[in-house]
């Protein structure tokens, strides 16, 4: 195995232009991996906030920032190049399909950016293998982590702000702490 530092670009929370406030009461039959939502986004570019409690998030598509707060929440992102943070508690974060736009002629696929927070979380990355020019992967933050994280990609496991499990060897960027971090990478890294 050899010892890697990837260095990822995570997007601001704020972008130029309206972004919807989901009304926690809006929620539908819509799921997230089973389960009936308790709150849920729009087709659009949304910003939802979880609760105290354990929620679970669809934000469905386009370009979303979810913070799941306090509880053991349920995160799914939908398709576009989500923003996903699981703050406190034992949370399961789920990408979903990237977004991919024309840029001057060049398609580019932008993928998720997950960021679990104290607790022992689960990243499931979406699996998107549309073709494109340039392929931004979806990455794993670990930037507001309170001590140097441990993450080993062929294992799929990282350390230091709980104990996280993401997919073993999936094309992944990390972006680590502000600490003496240790990445290891895998056969894809």
């Amino acid at each position: 195995m050899r010892r890697l530092t990837i260095v990822a670009t995570v997007a601001s929370a704020m972008l130029a232009g309206t972004a919807a406030i989901a009304d926690h009461a809006h929620a539908t039959t819509e799921r997230c991996h089973g389960k009936i939502a308790t709150i849920v986004g729009t087709a659009g570019s949304d910003v939802l906030h979880g609760t105290a409690g354990d929620d679970v998030i669809a934000a469905l598509g386009s370009q979303d920032f979810v913070d799941g707060r306090g509880g053991d929440d349920l995160i799914c992102g939908g398709d576009g190049d989500d923003h996903l943070n699981g703050n406190a508690g034992n949370d399961v974060l789920y990408g979903g399909k990237d977004r991919v736009y024309d840029n001057d002629g060049e398609l580019q696929r932008v993928g998720d950016s997950l960021r679990g927070g104290p607790g022992n979380d689960a990243f499931h990355l979406g699996r998107d293998t549309r073709p494109a020019d340039e392929i931004v992967p979806d990455s794993l933050v670990y930037d507001v982590a309170p001590q140097r994280v441990h993450v080993d990609v062929a294992r799929g496991v990282a350390r230091g702000n709980g104990h996280d499990r993401f997919p073993s060897n999936s094309p992944i960027a990390i972006l680590g702490s502000p600490f003496n971090d240790t990445i290891l990478g895998g056969s894809s890294a």
